[in-house]
This record gives structure tokens, C-alpha cells and sequence, in this order.
């Protein structure tokens, strides 16, 4: 089996906004486009919770009149 990085399914999958998986289940192709798409989903949305994680405001911040 190819390196998952350089596959063209996992590629496909990695590329893939929605999850649409083309191959036949149960095969390779088909695991290594899910394995990319996941991939993906996990990239961006620990991307996305390292964005959000700010710096708690403190009290005065909070409770000024601006």
C-alpha cells in the first residue's frame, strides 16, 4: 500500500469539504479517502479551538463602561 500522504484517495478525501467517498466500501480506496477526510476534519478544527482560545478578560475589563 502507498504512504497515505501521496495516495490519490486520500488525497481526494483530504480535498473534500463534504464527506463523498466514491470508492466501494470495504476497500482500500475507500479507507484511505476516509482516513484523508478525517484528517482534515481534524486539522482544521483543532485550527479552529486554538482561534478561539482567547485570553480570559479580567474584571475591570468586563465590568467598564466603554
Amino acid at each position: 500500500m502507498e504512504n497515505s500522504n501521496n495516495n490519490e484517495a486520500y488525497l481526494k478525501g483530504f480535498d473534500s469539504v463534504l464527506y463523498n467517498n466514491p470508492y466501494p466500501v470495504g476497500s482500500a480506496e475507500y479507507n484511505e479517502c476516509e482516513r484523508g477526510w478525517a484528517q482534515r476534519f481534524r486539522r482544521n478544527s483543532t485550527r479552529t479551538s486554538l482561534a478561539k482560545k482567547k485570553k480570559p478578560k479580567t474584571f475591570q475589563e468586563l465590568y467598564t463602561k466603554k
